[in-house]
C-alpha cells in the first residue's frame, strides 16, 4: 500500500520513538468502524501539512496513489554535525496554486531540532490565497503531552524521563488522540500536536521547534 505521506518525517531519541507516522492500518480493516485502510494512508496520517484537509496526492482503491504530487526537491547540508534538510512537493499547486516546502534544522547534538513549513504561490499562478491549512505531529504512544498553562509550549515527556518542550508560531494548537497502527499488527491509543491556521497571501511560513529540556529548566 502506497501512503500520500509526502514531506513526513519521523524522529527517535535514541531507541525512544517521539514522532511517527500512524503506520498501515490495512490488519484492522472490518475491526474498526471506519475505512481504516485508507485513514492509515492519508496525508493527515503523517507527520506532515494538509491543505484544506485534502489529501497531497489521490488515494486509489489498487493500494497506489493517483493524482497529485508530481515533484519533490530535497537537499541535505552537514556542517561541523549540524544538519539541515530543505524540500519540497507539488501536491497541491494544481488545485490551490501553493507548493509546500519544509526545513529541518537539527544541531550536532540532536537535542534541537527547528522546522519550517512553507506554503508558497509562484508568481505565476493566480488562485484563491486564504486556505485552511493544518500540521499534525503524530506521537508515539509511549509519549505523554501536556499543555502549558500560557498555551504557546507543549511539554513532551518519554518512557526514559526526558522531557521535551514543543514551540511553535503563526498557527493555533491542539493536542488530540488518535490511533497508532506500526507496532506489529496492534491499535495503540495515541495522542498528535494539531497545528491549524489559514494561509496569508502568496507566502506563509509555520514555525516550530522541538529542544530537549535541561534539568533544571
Amino acid at each position: 500500500m502506497v501512503h500520500a505521506g509526502a514531506l513526513s518525517f519521523e524522529m527517535s531519541s535514541g531507541t525512544q520513538r517521539i514522532f511517527v507516522n500512524r503506520g498501515n492500518a490495512t490488519f484492522a480493516q472490518g475491526v474498526l468502524d471506519e475505512d481504516i485502510s485508507n485513514v492509515s494512508r492519508s496525508t493527515s496520517a503523517h507527520t506532515t501539512l494538509t491543505l484544506n484537509g485534502d489529501n497531497s496526492s489521490e488515494i486509489r482503491s489498487d493500494g497506489l496513489i493517483g493524482k497529485g504530487v508530481s515533484e519533490t526537491t530535497s537537499a541535505r547540508f552537514i556542517e561541523n554535525g549540524h544538519i539541515l534538510l530543505e524540500s519540497s512537493h507539488d501536491g497541491y499547486l494544481d488545485r490551490y496554486g501553493m507548493l509546500h516546502k519544509r526545513l529541518i534544522y537539527m544541531n550536532d547534538l540532536g537535542d534541537d531540532i527547528r522546522g519550517e513549513d512553507i506554503l508558497e504561490q509562484p508568481g505565476t499562478v493566480d488562485k484563491p490565497v486564504s486556505i485552511p491549512y493544518s500540521i499534525r505531529f503524530h506521537l508515539h504512544p509511549n509519549v505523554s503531552a501536556a499543555l502549558s498553562a500560557g498555551g504557546d509550549v507543549i511539554l513532551l515527556e518519554l518512557t526514559n524521563g526526558e522531557r521535551w518542550k514543543f514551540r511553535f508560531g503563526g498557527a493555533k494548537v491542539a493536542i488530540e488522540d488518535s490511533l497508532y497502527f506500526g507496532d506489529a499488527g496492534k491499535v495503540s491509543q495515541c495522542r498528535q500536536i494539531h497545528l491549524t491556521g489559514d494561509t496569508d497571501g502568496p507566502l506563509t511560513t509555520i514555525l516550530w521547534s522541538l529542544k530537549l529540556q535541561e534539568i533544571d529548566d
